[in-house]
């Protein structure tokens, strides 16, 4: 799926009831206070909405996506919650836009599968990271029989 059916089948999501948190990377990852972490394929920005909340006003939390209709939301999101300590970037995962050791927390919800260079997004992942410790990823897989259908393989929702 390319960078333009991308952009407009989720920023159609964007403003939809569906539930795109697919995976509850955000459950297990247990962001501390004063902690900077990212959120890889943040939608609407709920679970960054939820870290900073963890992380508290010395954290910060980075929701990185593609689609401006998410990235729209999750800022009126934030807005609307009055939380600060966040910022949303439209980045590819292969290239993202955030400073070398700037992470202490990565999380990611079935978007990796999205990536066209998923070596490069792994790489992206480490340059980021402080240290490789708090790595916390909901990879989306499929029957091999669903590989070509663009729908499924697209659409972990």
């Amino acid at each position: 799926m390319s960078f333009v059916e991308i952009n407009k089948r989720y920023g159609e999501l964007a403003e939809s009831a569906c539930c795109l948190s697919c995976g509850g990377a955000v459950n297990y990852a247990e962001p501390r206070p004063g902690e900077v972490c990212v959120d890889l394929g943040s939608g609407r920005g709920t679970d960054v909405l939820r870290m900073a909340e963890n992380v508290g006003i010395n954290g910060f939390v980075y929701g990185i996506d593609i689609s401006d209709g998410m990235l729209d939301k999750a800022r009126k999101n934030a807005e609307k919650f009055s939380i600060n300590n966040t910022k949303f970037i439209r980045s590819e995962l292969e290239n993202i836009d955030l400073s070398d050791n700037i992470a202490d927390l990565v999380i990611s919800n079935c978007t990796i599968n999205h990536a066209s260079d998923k070596q490069a997004v792994w790489e992206e992942i480490y340059r980021i990271l402080k240290r490789v410790v708090d790595l916390w990823l909901v990879i989306y897989t499929q029957p091999h029989k669903y590989r070509k259908n663009t729908v499924m393989t697209h659409g972990c929702v």
